[in-house]
């Protein structure tokens, strides 16, 4: 799913208030950039179970400029619900 400008400006927004200036944590640098699509990472409650489909995380991508690490944040704990258009159906990926 790519992410609009309203949406990027919701979540840049909101990261700011919730960690604030952040440095990588392997290099140290404090800059990052935010990826325009999500991550929709397939949970279970049952990892014997392969299947498609089924509940997802959906997760916002930070990249450190530096180095490269990445690091996800869940939209459904920041609060984005709304604005990323995920449905009531999303809980039981929180």
């Amino acid at each position: 799913m790519k992410i609009t400008n309203v949406q990027l400006e919701a979540l840049q927004a909101r990261l700011e208030e919730v960690i604030g200036p952040r440095a990588c944590s392997f290099c140290g640098t404090i800059d990052y950039t935010i990826s325009n699509t999500i991550v929709l990472q397939q949970v279970t409650d049952d990892p014997a179970i392969n299947k498609i489909g089924g509940p997802a995380m959906p997760l916002a991508i930070l990249t450190c400029t530096k180095c490269a690490h990445v690091d996800y944040f869940n939209l459904i704990v920041l609060g984005l619900r709304d604005i990323f258009g995920l449905g009531e159906n999303d809980d039981s990926a929180s």
